[in-house]
Order: structure tokens, then C-alpha cells, then sequence
């Protein structure tokens, strides 16, 4: 089913500036709708697929993904965060944000601990599946994935679990880690040992935050980047490791996955300047921070070459 005109205006009048649908808008949609939660999820997709930005392939993918809800309602109903896929023209393909990690990436960035079901308009790949293997395996509650029906191929709905798309998997236990990317905790204070200065960040106090909400025990290099846009808008991003090391999400595609389900769909992305904060060890997010960035120093026939000022502060536990 698709959503009404005035049922997507009521969408996009009421996600956060982070592409967040609050619980209570969530609740109202499915009073409004009557539909079950699997199908208003569904008929959310395309609406996140919008914020795709595809310069290379033009493949549009959107998912959403259902937080578990507290107490005093339904508690299997929460937000629901929205992601899209995100490609960095001119770059190598290995820079790209999977539509999944897009979802993962907001709903952890707004402090979410506990989810109930991804829905995502194509299969997960084999990349994907294993950064989703990170999450914390909670029993009784595994994250289930919902793809759409498909009539023209002849393929109905389905909903698994993710033990079941990946089975006999490799994940953080086989390394020693008993936590998730949600449940982590950073428990060890932080200090400047160099930096490239002046340093320009918005806020010191909350960049140094979001390096100690990453998620980095199999390096140490716990890291967090500021990029700003030519409109004057800041957003972060934090450094999230996978236990296959390839499927980690650096700071850098975080900040800019956020940057894209948050400004308005289909404007530029024009970065004019970039902060990153890491721990010093036997990794650097410095030299694909940087390279990544080319991709947006200039965009839509606007002229911004050259202007993008990087900033780098490195850090000790």
C-alpha cells in the first residue's frame, strides 16, 4: 500500500531534523492508516529512498528501521529512523553508505539501544548483513528484516531474522568483544596531544563526546568527525568498527550519511570545512577523511573547489 499525499505531507512536516519519525507520530500514522506496523514500514520505503544520493550507480535504496518503544505505550512501537544510500561521485566505490548502515548509523547517533525490525526495499548484500551482525544479540528480541513484496518477479514478502540471513556468522564474540554497537560504553576520559591549529569546531566538549560514543574495541582508535556545509550547518559523525574490519563505517561516511537524511533532498552537499578528533593508534581515519571529502567541496555546478579547510586533532586515553 502507498501512502495518501496528505499522509506524506504529515511524514515529511513531522521528521526531526535528523530524519526521525517520533513514536507519536508513528502511532498516529498507524491509527490514520490501519495498517499493521510490517506494512506501514513498507509503505514508508519510498519515502526514505528520496533521500538517496546515487551519482554513480542511480539506484535509489531506502530502509527504515522500528526502535523498540518504552514504557507507557506500545512498547513494541518506537521511532523509526530513516536511511538511504549515499555515494561519493569521483571516489572509490568502497566510500558508499548502504541504505541499512544509513538507518543503523541515525538511530545510533540518536541514542537508541534496542531494535525490532528493518525494513529495506532490496536485499541486504553479504557487507551489510555482516555490519548488522555488530549489533547486540538480545535474547528474546533479535532484529528482524522485512523486504517488501515483489508481483512483477513473482516474490512475496518476507520477514527473517537476521541469525537467519546470516547464518554460521563471525561477529564480535569470535574476538573476545561481549557488547554490541548499541550497548557500548566508553569508560576512559580523553586528551589533546596535537592538533592543527586554530581548530574551528563548533564545540570542542561535544566532538570529544562523540569520539567517546564510538564504537572501536578492536583498534582503540575511537574517532569522530564535524564536517560544515557553505549553508553554515555542522553535523557529526562517530567511528563504528565491525569484527570483519571491512564493513566498519568510518567517521566521515557517518557525518555525511546524517548530513544527507537531514538536509533538504536533492540540495548540495558543499563541505567547506571537516574536523576530526581520533586516539592515536595502529590505525588513522585521516587520509580517507580527507580523500572522501573531495566528492563534496564542490556539487550542482556551484564552485567550491579548493575552499574545504580540514582540521585534525589527535587524541590520548
Amino acid at each position: 500500500m502507498m501512502l495518501t499525499s496528505v499522509q506524506e505531507e504529515f511524514v515529511f512536516s513531522t521528521l526531526s531534523a535528523h530524519g526521525c519519525l517520533p513514536q507519536s507520530a508513528v502511532q498516529s500514522l498507524l491509527k490514520d492508516t490501519q495498517l499493521p506496523t510490517d506494512d506501514l514500514l513498507v509503505a514508508l520505503l519510498p519515502l526514505a529512498a528520496r533521500y538517496s544520493r546515487a551519482p554513480i550507480s542511480s539506484f535509489a535504496v531506502g530502509a527504515v528501521i522500528l526502535a523498540q518503544g518504552g514504557e507507557g505505550g506500545d512498547e513494541a512501537i518506537g521511532n523509526v529512523y530513516f536511511g538511504a544510500n549515499l555515494e561519493c561521485a569521483g571516489q572509490s566505490l568502497n566510500f558508499s553508505v548502504h541504505a541499512e548502515q544509513a538507518a543503523i548509523n541515525n538511530a545510533w547517533l540518536h541514542g537508541e539501544t534496542q531494535l525490532s525490525t528493518l525494513a529495506i526495499n532490496a536485499a541486504p548484500c553479504g557487507h551489510c548483513r555482516q555490519f548488522l551482525n555488530e549489533l547486540q544479540k538480545i535474547p528474546g528480541a533479535p532484529l528482524h528484516i522485512l523486504l517488501p513484496s515483489n508481483e512483477e518477479q513473482g516474490e512475496e514478502r518476507v520477514k527473517m531474522t537476521l541469525s537467519e540471513f546470516l547464518p554460521h556468522d563471525f561477529g564480535p564474540s569470535d574476538l573476545g568483544v561481549t557488547h554490541g554497537l548499541l550497548a557500548h560504553e566508553f569508560s576512559h576520559s580523553l586528551s589533546e596531544s596535537s592538533s592543527d591549529m586554530p581548530i574551528s569546531v563548533s564545540s570542542m566538549a561535544t566532538l570529544l563526546d562523540e569520539v567517546a560514543h564510538s564504537y572501536a574495541p578492536y583498534s582503540g582508535v575511537y574517532a569522530a568527525v564535524e564536517i560544515e556545509f557553505n549553508s553554515g550547518e555542522c553535523f557529526m559523525g562517530r567511528y563504528a568498527e565491525n569484527a570483519a574490519y571491512n564493513p566498519s563505517l568510518s567517521p566521515v561516511a557517518s557525518a555525511l550519511s546524517i548530513a544527507a537524511m537531514s538536509l533538504p533532498i536533492g540540495h548540495p552537499m558543499i563541505v567547506t570545512r571537516a574536523t576530526l578528533a581520533e586516539v592515536e593508534g595502529p590505525i588513522s581515519h585521516r587520509v580517507n577523511t580527507e580523500t572522501a571529502l573531495k566528492a563534496f567541496r564542490h556539487e550542482g555546478g556551484i564552485e567550491g573547489e579548493g575552499n574545504m579547510r580540514f582540521e585534525y586533532i589527535a587524541l590520548n586515553t
